[in-house]
């Protein structure tokens, strides 16, 4: 301005709100003749919704960096994005800066009337007014949040912006909410994951989900390697059981036990206990369980003991280890019959010393008068 020339107050206030980086000359040019007129031409009837309407799209509003009213940006990554935008106090100034560049005097950009016309773009209600003060953009001084948006929802009616400012990010937010997967996404994220506390349930429902998939795979894994471990010994067992049938076959008196090992565990809990009434359960119960043991030789006798001593090839006799097994499998399996007799009874079984003893004995005991009861039923 020349040396003396008097200076309006609105138009220092509009200045420093305007004040930008200067660019170049030749940009300017460009920009005002090619790009403005471009973008005038396809988006100057764009338009963008609400806060509230922005944020079921997944935007956030935030300020920007300076005051300048034309530093107003918009970026997303998939379904978030950020709008930043300039801040400005609302009061009397404000409105006198519209009225300002109102006058046809004043040839000017109407930078302050486009960019009240954005802010009305967004603001529909006091809510929207509330959003727009939480994210440090916009300072009231009129008055009260509803005041504020009847103000912007009023001076919608009378104000005409520039068709050529702010059509950039028009058409990003445009691009952006027409977007139908962007759209479901952040309507999704707004509406159950608003509070970080959904968001944490979120994430352990997922870790247990994961943690679960990730036993049963473990657990089915396991199993099979303990079958694919299992078969060897299967087919060892299945083997040696084959040689054992035929030994046996051919030479009753040879005893060899399957893999020749000693069955030494046999059921404690659930076996009947022999009193002077039940000697028909029990016999039938322990018959069961010697079958299934392959040891009914034992009980009745017709499994023959192997010879203590046997002929070597250099000369004198040595101990049959067959021998050795038999009677230790046959002591085993005595005194487990005789954990099946009732205190009261154990008496008449002192002189037993095999299995078959215990079972004749039992057998001599109670047979007689098994008989007379099922006689006299």
């Amino acid at each position: 301005h020349k040396e003396g020339e008097r200076i309006h107050l609105l138009h220092l206030l509009r200045v420093r709100l305007l004040v930008e980086e200067e660019k170049p000359w030749w940009w300017r040019f460009i920009e005002r003749r090619f790009i403005n007129e471009a973008r005038t031409k396809r988006y100057h009837s764009r338009t963008i919704g609400t806060v509230k309407e922005l944020k079921k799209a997944g935007i956030t509003l935030k300020a920007s960096e300076t005051s300048c009213l034309t530093d107003i940006s918009f970026n997303h990554i998939f379904f978030s994005g950020k709008l930043r935008l300039p801040p400005i106090t609302v009061d009397d100034s404000t409105i006198n800066l519209i009225a300002y560049e109102m006058c046809p005097d004043f040839d000017n950009d109407f930078t302050v009337t486009s960019y009240m016309c954005f802010l009305d773009l967004l603001i529909d209600e006091a809510e929207d007014v509330k959003d727009l003060r939480d994210a440090g953009i916009l300072y009231n001084r009129l008055g009260s949040d509803e005041e504020v948006a009847k103000l912007f929802n009023k001076m919608n009616t009378d104000l005409v912006p520039s068709p050529m400012i702010y059509s950039g990010v028009k058409e990003k937010i445009h691009n952006h909410c027409k977007n139908m997967w962007i759209n479901h996404a952040a309507q999704g994220y707004h509406t159950y994951f608003r509070s970080p506390w959904t968001f944490l349930a979120f994430l352990g429902a997922i870790a247990a989900l994961t943690l679960s998939a990730l036993q049963t795979y473990y657990a089915m894994h396991q199993q099979n390697r303990l079958r694919s471990a299992d078969l060897p010994v299967l087919r060892e067992f299945m083997a040696t059981s084959n040689d054992s049938v035929s030994t046996n076959t051919g030479n009753p008196s040879n005893f060899q036990p399957a893999n020749s090992r000693l069955i030494q565990s046999f059921p404690r809990h659930d076996t009947v206990k022999l009193d002077e009434s039940n000697f028909v359960q029990w016999q039938h119960h322990i018959s069961l369980i010697v079958e299934g043991y392959e040891l009914t030789g034992f009980l009745d006798g017709t499994l023959p003991a192997p010879p203590r001593f046997i002929q070597s090839q250099e000369g004198p006799p040595v101990s049959n280890p067959e021998a050795s097994l038999f009677h230790q499998q046959d002591k085993l399996l005595a005194s487990w019959l005789l954990s099946t007799v009732s205190s009261p009874l154990l008496s008449y079984f002192t002189n037993a010393r095999s299995a078959c003893d215990v079972w004749t004995t039992a057998t001599r005991l109670f047979a007689a008068a098994t008989g007379a009861k099922l006689s006299r039923i």
